[in-house]
């Protein structure tokens, strides 16, 4: 019985632990978080917003009055709110059983500063959604323009096609790539940077290769985070993820854009009189005999019974007559769908956009597929491939009359015609010759010279992701990119002496031919972990990656064909005839891990680290660095006293320091390689460099800091960020012993120093159901400073114009006297002529007096909007600005030289004449004897400028039939720009290269467009 009595106890006790553990069980179940979610609009209730908890199975939704009440294991985690029309929302619970929740409405707005964020895996960076791209984007130079801080975005000129220079944070090499390295879908993605060998002055945009309306998103890594990719992170990371495959019903969607774009720009010239009275001042220096200068311009004396008189008797604006008013249009569609297995988004887009010049366009067709398959629970495999040809036709830009159009319009007579005429008047159909001015007719440079390139492009990268477990992810990626170019190019001239030889006049006619080849190869193997440690998310990983890069071109050469009917290479004479080309074969692997791990869900911790080599440093050098990067943020929203303060929405403070790298720069500089030279008909090869073995990557320290807030809602929004970068071991030019046959080998010799602020804030002025107006911008300013570097150089910008300093012009001859200056052959410098400073005080204006007159670098630049909303309506525009920049305008300096029978600039009418004339422009002199127009600070204009880059004016689709939804849309881009500059435009950019930033060779300004698209839904 006393048997009995112990197990009853025994089965009472473990009865009451079996009650007490489903009473504690379901006490921990009892917790309830509650709360209440309001819209942001007038902060009325807002109901049947979905509310859950990560990684609980538990939701609710909000009842009539916003109300919530949630039963959750423990108050800790993210609480995600979501309803249909408002911005989703995750908000850290921190303990807290009462929360009240503000809920934004989805708009439509294309400009607000980039949200800054991280993805599972990913660096941290700013986001650039597609629902922020300006509908009439048709390039990602535009839609990058003025989007993210710090990133300058410089367009190159106004040949279609061409694109923009881009730069983050200023210069950080003087020899290797400064543009932030590029990533497609994950795969690295570098191109020729060069400018054509075969079309003078023209260089592709580097992005013709894929369409923005497949881009799904656009983000940029700066700072420590792009350690990640070591000795390719130092210029920042620039990630473009293309549109993926979400739909599981058959979506289609069209947007189409039609417009016009044309150009009002033109420089004042010399008209007719001033013309005459020009030729008639140069031609008195030239000829000492009158008889034999009206022999050549007989147009000089007004005489109405000369028989000529009607080749002279025109007034022709050869700029208007060039210019001419270009179809633009960019169409393109899509198709996604799939089901629980594979799902697939197909493109096909075709565009035209031409240019303000006749034979100048740009025409592009692409395709891309991008697929997602479930092989099985764990295993899914992802796979894109993308298609694009192009095919341009150009002009050259340099300052030649030969090949450029615009140059060839600026110096021709206004009183040529563009075609022959007979001695009644009448226009014939010929093209009038070149004439005794030397000059090109403008139409037969714009008409019947040549210049084409095509582009054919693949992508294709496939990624397989094995889940691994419920934390890790292994995958493995594989990425091709191809590119193949033909170019094409003849300047006519031997059938009708209507273009100028080249090459000293021995060029009857030119043709040029060549291709090139850029391959990229990359794969990766990585695995990912994702898990929360004591409370607390971590997410790490490690991975190894490699990427083989070939960059090859090779042209050929020729001149006088038997006539302008023969093209080709083919035909032309032997005696003439070259060959070159270059060829970099470049290499990099790397082995990367890294870590972010959240602390008490206010800070912030994240390291990456790279090992990595690349084939460019020599055999001599260290072949592998370790490049670490170190973050640190504090979310102070979620503090104590902070997380429940209705003002302040975020408070994020964080701070970096990075080691990255640069080892972008050709292979040819750490080892040997041998040119081609040619003399006559015979061609043999010679020393083409002398190698540094020694050559290593370049190294930037980089530490930044900064604070992101929003308040009220989200109405004020504000970021700031200050870095520095220093750059050592920069690779440059040494000279050498000349006994190598070669002045200058390249060694890792230079120290520069980057500094800068860059700061974005946007404000909410107006926020009601109906009406939605915000403000906003962006301002940054860099300082870049040579270090070190030997000679006279340190402390100057890297890329400093280098010239002669005027003082005016020299009004009298006393006053000339009295300096007393000669040039380097002894002659004096007289009244008339120019002053220039004499720096070395020896009398002699020389080498020596040169010093720095400025540099292309801006003092400010970015950009501000504004977008009003009503109802369906929307109305936004953004301007671009850059101040403090200066450029080297040589299209000005050829038209102000005052040294042949060229026609001039209006300015010109200003010219020096009399002993005591008090002016700015010297007197004419054929040959310009005394340097005159020399490089000096006289060609070094303001380049700062406000621009009017875009306007929209569009309206919101609702259902319609089988129209889901969409847009449609009028546009206007580039429609003014404000600027001293005396060129056509303050915009341009000769090459990708820094050191060509800031150089006018006559380029084709930027036109006005505008467009009327649709984006439409099905």
């Amino acid at each position: 019985m006393k048997t009995e009595g112990k197990m009853q106890n025994i089965n009472k006790g473990w009865i009451l632990l079996a009650l007490m553990m489903v009473f504690a069980i379901g006490a921990k179940a009892q917790q309830v978080l509650k709360g209440k979610v309001i819209s942001s609009l007038g902060h009325t209730p807002l109901e049947e917003v979905y509310i859950s908890l990560e990684n609980q199975e538990n939701t609710t939704q909000t009842d009539e009055n916003g109300a919530f009440s949630l039963e959750v294991d423990k108050l800790e985690g993210d609480l995600r709110i979501w309803l249909p029309g408002y911005q989703e929302k995750v908000i850290p619970v921190l303990g807290r059983s009462q929360m009240e929740v503000v809920l934004i409405p989805q708009n439509h707005d294309y400009y607000e500063l980039p949200k800054k964020g991280v993805q599972q895996g990913e660096m941290k960076a700013e986001t650039l959604p597609q629902q922020r791209f300006k509908p009439s984007a048709m390039y990602v130079e535009d839609v990058v323009q003025g989007a993210f801080p710090g990133l300058n975005v410089i367009n190159k000129s106004g040949m279609p096609g061409e694109g923009a220079y881009i730069n983050l944070r200023g210069i950080r090499t003087m020899t290797g790539n400064n543009a932030p390295l590029i990533i497609i879908n994950g795969v690295p993605y570098l191109q020729d940077l060069n400018n054509s060998g075969i079309i003078e002055g023209y260089s592709a945009s580097i992005f013709n290769a894929i369409n923005v309306n497949d881009i799904a998103e656009i983000r940029l890594v700066k700072g420590s985070e792009a350690a990640r990719f070591g000795s390719l992170g130092s210029n920042g990371v620039l990630l473009i993820e293309t549109s993926s495959p979400e739909n599981l019903e058959t979506v289609i969607e069209f947007l189409g854009q039609y417009g016009v774009a044309y150009n009002n720009k033109k420089l004042p010239l010399l008209g007719v009189d001033d013309f005459k009275s020009y030729i008639g001042d140069v031609g008195l220096t030239r000829y000492e005999d009158m008889g034999d200068m009206l022999a050549l311009f007989p147009f000089l004396e007004d005489d109405p019974d000369y028989y000529y008189n009607f080749l002279y008797n025109n007034d022709n604006d050869w700029q208007e007559l060039i210019d001419r008013s270009a179809f633009v249009t960019s169409n393109h569609l899509r198709v996604k769908g799939g089901d629980a297995i594979a799902k697939y988004d197909l493109s096909v887009g075709a565009s035209s956009q031409g240019g303000t010049m006749n034979k100048t366009n740009y025409t592009r067709y692409t395709t891309r597929l991008n697929a997602q398959i479930a092989l099985s629970q764990k295993f899914q495999l992802v796979s894109s491939l993308g298609l694009t040809y192009g095919n341009s036709k150009l002009h050259e830009q340099l300052l030649s009359d030969a090949s450029n159009p615009l140059m060839a319009a600026l110096y021709k007579a206004p009183i040529l015609s563009p075609f022959k005429k007979d001695e009644y008047n009448n226009q014939l159909p010929a093209y009038d010759g070149v004439r005794q001015f030397g000059v090109s007719n403008p139409y037969a440079v714009l008409n019947n010279t040549k210049m084409e390139s095509d582009n054919f492009d693949l992508f294709l990268n496939t990624g397989l992701n094995f889940q691994a477990s419920d934390y890790t992810t292994i995958s493995g990626t594989f990425g091709y990119y191809s590119g193949y170019k033909r170019q094409t190019s003849f300047i006519p001239g031997r059938s009708d002496q209507t273009i100028i030889p080249l090459e000293e006049g021995v060029a009857l006619n030119t043709a040029r031919a060549g291709s090139g080849k850029v391959s990229n190869l990359y794969y990766k193997v990585n695995a990912d972990f994702a898990k929360e440690i004591a409370g607390n998310p971590l997410d790490a990983g490690i991975g190894y990656q490699g990427l083989l890069t070939r960059q090859e071109f090779d042209g050929g050469y020729g001149r006088n064909t038997s006539s302008d009917f023969y093209k080709t290479l083919s035909y032309v004479d032997a005696e003439g005839r070259s060959f070159q080309g270059y060829y970099n074969s470049w290499n990099w692997m790397s082995l990367y891990g890294y870590a972010r791990y959240g602390f008490a869900d206010q800070f912030l911790a994240s390291l990456n680290v790279s090992v990595d080599g690349a084939s460019s440093t020599g055999k001599d050098a260290q072949r592998f660095g370790v490049f670490p990067g170190l973050d640190l943020t504090w979310q102070a929203k979620n503090s104590p006293w902070l997380r429940d303060n209705k003002i302040v929405d975020l408070l994020d403070i964080h701070a970096g320091y990075g080691l990255t790298g640069n080892s972008q720069y050709p292979t040819g500089l750490s080892s040997q390689f041998y040119a081609s030279q040619a003399y006559r008909s015979l061609a043999g090869i010679v020393n083409g460099n002398v190698a540094n073995t020694s050559l290593s990557w370049e190294r930037n320290r980089t530490l930044d800091a900064g604070v992101d807030a929003g308040f009220f809602d989200q109405k004020l929004k504000a970021s700031i960020n200050v870095y520095q970068t220093i750059s050592s071991d920069v690779i440059y030019p040494q000279e050498i012993s000349p006994v190598y046959g070669i002045n200058q080998m390249y060694v890792n010799g230079a120290k520069l120093e980057n500094k800068g602020i860059e700061a974005g804030l946007q404000l909410n002025l107006i926020n009601k159901r109906e009406l939605n107006w915000n403000i906003g911008g962006t301002i940054n300013k860099n300082q870049n400073v040579i270090s070190s570097m030997g000679g006279d150089k340190e402390g100057q910008n890297p890329y400093s114009f280098y010239g002669f300093k005027s003082n005016g012009v020299i009004s009298t001859q006393e006053e000339a006297d009295a300096l007393g200056l000669v040039d380097y052959k002894g002659d004096q410098f007289s009244a008339g002529d120019i002053h220039f400073e004499d720096l070395n005080q020896d009398g002699v204006i020389d080498d020596q007096d040169r010093t720095v007159i400025g540099d292309a670098s801006p003092d400010f630049f970015g950009s501000f909007f504004t977008q009003v909303r009503y109802k369906k309506f929307s109305l936004s525009a953004q301007f671009t600005y850059s101040t403090g920049n200066q450029v080297y305008n040589a299209a000005r300096r050829e038209m102000e030289s005052l040294s042949d029978f060229r026609n001039q600039s209006l300015a010109v009418d200003r010219r020096w004449q009399t002993d005591g004339q008090m002016t700015d422009i010297p007197k004419a002199m054929y040959g310009d004897p005394m340097g005159n127009s020399r490089f000096s600070d006289r060609w070094i204009e303001d380049g700062s400028f406000l621009r009017l880059n875009n306007v929209t004016l569009s309206y919101q689709l609702g259902r319609l039939s089988f129209i889901e939804g969409g847009e449609v849309y009028l546009a206007g881009e580039n429609l003014f720009t404000l600027s001293d500059y005396l060129g056509l435009d303050p915009v341009t950019s000769y090459s990708y290269q820094p050191y060509m930033q800031g150089v006018d060779f006559g380029a084709l300004p930027l036109p006005t467009t505008v467009k009327l698209g649709f984006n439409l839904q099905f």
